[in-house]
């Protein structure tokens, strides 16, 4: 299996293999001398102030289906729509990650749903973006209304091709029983 990283778009799979038959270990560095190029860094490594403000994707630019996330075990009659805001605002509120990545953001929740079947027992809520409904699913179990809350994906949700994003770090919240101390 070759490895194919070149410190420039215009340079030839050629130029290595010269370099790998002049002496022997200098494919193995010139594979390592290109992997450290500029073709090859995300975005923010080049520049640490980009990489601590990180703005999230447009909404477009993510399936909605994969920053929505369901609410169940609500208190009927008790829950609605800015309760959960409410809920979730604060939450984020006491994560040191969600300022850091997102200085600007009042609130996370872009819409909550209650479909006329729940009666009012469950809810969708809809995130800023995918990191934000990852780290919502990590805080499931939160107490409201003296019930425990369950967040998850919607039945049904296949995360298709891509990965899904990986949530924020939720540790502050569970050393100050905010969340349960183990995942559900």
């Amino acid at each position: 299996r070759r490895i194919r990283k070149f410190s420039s778009p215009d340079q030839e799979p050629q130029e290595l293999s010269k370099l790998a038959t002049s002496r022997p270990g200098s494919m193995r560095q010139a594979v390592q001398a290109s992997v450290g190029s500029k073709w090859d860094m995300k975005p923010g490594e080049s520049d640490p102030q980009e990489a601590m403000t990180y703005k999230p994707l447009p909404l477009a630019a993510g399936s909605r289906k994969r920053r929505e996330c369901y609410c169940g075990n609500l208190l009927h009659g008790q829950v609605d729509e800015s309760t959960l805001r409410q809920v979730f605002n604060r939450l984020f509120a006491g994560l040191p990650a969600f300022y850091e990545r997102y200085p600007d953001i009042q609130d996370v929740v872009i819409m909550v749903t209650f479909p006329d079947i729940s009666r009012g027992m469950f809810a969708f809520v809809e995130f800023i973006d995918e990191v934000c409904a990852a780290t919502a699913i990590e805080m499931s179990g939160f107490e409201l209304f003296g019930r425990n809350t369950r967040v998850g994906r919607p039945q049904g949700f296949l995360p298709g091709k891509m990965s899904l994003a990986p949530p924020m770090d939720v540790t502050p919240l569970r050393r100050s029983g905010l969340i349960p101390a183990t995942p559900e």
